[in-house]
């Protein structure tokens, strides 16, 4: 698909900076965008409310599979149409519709935006 609408969610700044990076990249020839990033649940249940409206929202590594797994569950009832991508080690979280081991490049999350079927 063209012109997802990402949320960026992460514990850290630079690894948020860093997806933001790697779509502004593509974005000139895919359209996608990163709307608005959260390091909480606190900012994501925030941007709910402000009525931010993802197509996409890629979580990054939370260090515990409960952690990654909670946001999921709690991104999924806050926004029911949103495609979840995980970037992981070695994690299975049920909500997620991709997961990618954060270990590998940033080609393989834009390839899935691409070809995204919603």
């Amino acid at each position: 698909m063209k012109n997802e609408r990402i949320l960026s969610i992460g514990p850290h700044q630079v690894g948020r900076d860093g997806l933001k990076r790697v779509v502004e990249a593509n974005s000139k020839k895919d359209g996608h965008v990163v709307i608005a990033s959260a390091g909480s649940l606190e900012r994501i249940k925030s941007l709910a409310r402000l009525g931010v409206k993802p197509t996409v929202a890629v979580i990054q590594d939370y260090s515990s599979i409960d952690n990654t797994a909670a946001i999921a569950k709690n991104v999924k009832e806050l926004f029911p149409n949103v495609a979840i991508v995980t970037l992981a080690l070695d994690q299975k979280i049920e909500e997620a519709d991709l997961q990618i081991d954060i270990l590998k490049s940033g080609r393989e999350i834009v390839d899935f935006l691409t070809n995204l079927q919603h």
